[in-house]
């Protein structure tokens, strides 16, 4: 899907650029103005739509870990705003396993060739 038909869509909050986010060491460009867990929707659309999650907390599912000052911090990802520059160092199971295609490639996500 290009990005000008994801835009398009009620999936995602309204953004006008793509900010930089690290998962896993791997670079990638997602929308602002998004919760993290939209934003890896945004990278593997049917893998995080079909995943089991919750979308709203309760299951906990989308845990994911946040760099800060050395450590990992754990988040909810359908909770936590993405912001440009963040970095995640660690994916709940669930997540690890609806986001292992997007990263099956040597090179770094880049959502335009999605």
């Amino acid at each position: 899907m290009k990005m000008d038909e994801r835009t398009g869509t009620d999936m995602f909050a309204p953004y006008k650029t793509l900010v930089r986010m690290v998962i896993n060491g791997r670079e990638c460009r997602v929308p602002e103005n998004n919760s993290v867990l939209r934003c890896l929707q945004y990278l593997a659309v049917d893998a995080v739509s079909e995943a089991e999650l919750c979308w709203n907390g309760d299951c906990m599912n989308c845990k994911v870990w946040i760099a800060r000052q050395g450590n990992g911090k754990p988040a909810i990802a359908c909770r936590h705003m993405v912001s440009d520059g963040m970095e995640i160092t660690k994916l709940s199971e669930h997540l690890e396993e609806a986001m292992k295609d997007a990263f099956s490639g040597d090179d770094d996500v880049n959502i335009l060739e999605l």
